[in-house]
């Protein structure tokens, strides 16, 4: 049986101390029903004394030490240092029970630095000679207190554990009692990184579920979005046939359309592909102008979108919009509406950054633009203005889909052009200016500090 009370005392010849400590021993365990610790009779020959100390130190609820004056030598008391600090460090309660007249105040023992704080305990004085139950009943009373105290303190943690299972339980049973719904994982072979945005807008952004290519062409959608011959696989990798059905308007079954240029293992995942862009690299799809133009009114047609916040839009939006629509379908059309798709996410300005992760400057930017129709550029060595003004073409009358470039305090910068005005306030352009404005749309006007170094027309693929 564990022991309740521990009882600490100094071992000595006084007779009278170790006579009342066995009289409280016997008033205690009468009087509370406890088990009660007192080093006399509970370490036996053979016992290791330190371990047999600390153990029952560790098992108790509560310490009563009983202090006379020979207390006042206490740094050189070993056994009762080692039970005070045991009990200290274990946060076992104390209460001190002074026995001798000649102490007044706890303050009046020499305790070590580390057991100062007990002296400010409340203490209880009692008389050694006096062997009444009439004696002890401060001490009983306050041993009660504590003992309450555990119970309701282990009762609440009793509580708090019980309240944490019948949580645990319910969250099993519902697990186990509501229907499961079958998690189906789709992705879709598409020629065209838009489209593939473009049929899981709302399904990608209320959707909880991830994506597997298995088959599939962007020729197999019709105009209704409805698919011929595209399969895919649920859990069980069962194979379903999805002929006829409406994509886009089973939410609950798609999660992600990821983008395959040609090969199966060389897919875009949904967080690669969030970019607007049409295509991807150097692999284009020639698309109809009526497809050109649908995304031009489902994307571009708010200028407030493309601007920064805080500027004025320009005021020619319409006839913006409307010059790009009656362009024909070509690489120069793709790569104007792919740099307004750009802008509208305004990526950050970056010294370094090449992509809209990280960010751009501004001729990487332009590069990225060009890049998105299949026109690579390659620095080899020069800085990327440099490159691209030297593989275009210096212009002294520039159309929507070439270049201009300034001087900058930091270096050459420029706008990738989307619209010719009258002049150069109503002309409008795609780019970063400087560190401290992200990808937008700005006209072509710039004030002195930025001289214009010239217009530069660039040859597109499908224009060579």
């Amino acid at each position: 049986m564990k022991n309740q009370i521990f009882i600490c005392y100094k071992q000595n010849n006084n007779n009278a101390t170790l006579e009342f400590c066995k009289e409280l021993k016997s008033v205690l365990s009468d009087t509370l029903k406890k088990s009660i610790f007192l080093d006399l009779s509970m370490i036996k020959g053979g016992d290791h004394i330190e371990r047999t100390i600390g153990k029952a130190i560790k098992d108790s609820i509560v310490m009563v030490a009983v202090i006379d004056y020979r207390w006042m030598s206490l740094k050189n008391e070993k056994w009762l240092l080692y039970e005070l600090r045991c009990a200290k460090k274990r946060k076992i309660p104390i209460i001190p029970v002074v026995v001798d007249s000649r102490i007044s105040s706890l303050s009046d023992i020499h305790f070590t630095e580390d057991l100062k704080d007990l002296s400010n305990i409340r203490f209880l004085k009692m008389d050694i000679k006096e062997k009444s139950r009439n004696n002890f009943f401060d001490l009983i009373e306050s041993l009660r207190i504590t003992f309450d105290r555990k119970d309701a303190t282990q009762n609440k943690y009793r509580q708090y554990l019980f309240a944490v299972l019948v949580v645990f339980l319910i969250l099993v049973i519902m697990v186990l009692i509501l229907p499961q719904n079958t998690v189906n994982r789709i992705k879709v072979y598409v020629k065209d990184r838009y489209l593939a945005l473009k049929l899981t807008d709302k399904e990608i952004a209320e959707s909880k579920i991830e994506g597997i290519i298995v088959d599939g062409q962007i020729d197999d959608l019709n105009d209704e979005g409805k698919n011929k011959s595209i399969t895919y696989h649920n859990n069980d990798n069962q194979s379903v046939d999805t002929a006829n059905t409406d994509l886009s308007a089973k939410s609950d079954e798609i999660a992600m359309i990821s983008v395959v240029q040609n090969n199966q293992n060389d897919f875009i995942s949904h967080e690669e592909q969030a970019e607007p862009l049409l295509t991807d690299n150097n692999k284009t799809v020639p698309m109809s102008n009526e497809e050109l133009n649908r995304i031009i009114e489902e994307n571009l047609i708010n200028a407030n979108d493309l601007v920064l916040k805080g500027y004025r839009k320009p005021e020619n939006w319409v006839s913006v919009i409307n010059s790009i629509k009656i362009m024909p379908s070509n690489d120069r059309k793709r790569a104007i509406v792919n740099a307004l798709l750009l802008a509208k996410e305004h990526p950050r300005f970056d010294l370094y950054g090449k992509d809209v992760q990280s960010g751009f400057n501004s001729p990487e930017l332009i590069k990225y633009i060009l890049q998105t129709v299949g026109l690579s550029i390659k620095n080899n060595g020069r800085l990327a203005s440099v490159a691209l003004m030297e593989t275009a073409t210096p212009i002294d009358t520039p159309e929507p889909g070439d270049l201009v470039f300034y001087k900058g305090k930091q270096g050459n910068f420029g706008l990738f052009i989307i619209y010719i005005g009258e002049n150069d306030s109503s002309s409008i352009g795609v780019g970063t200016l400087q560190k401290n404005y992200p990808g937008a749309i700005y006209d072509l006007v710039m004030n002195s500090n930025y001289p214009k170094i010239g217009y530069f027309h660039v040859a597109y693929n499908d224009e060579r």
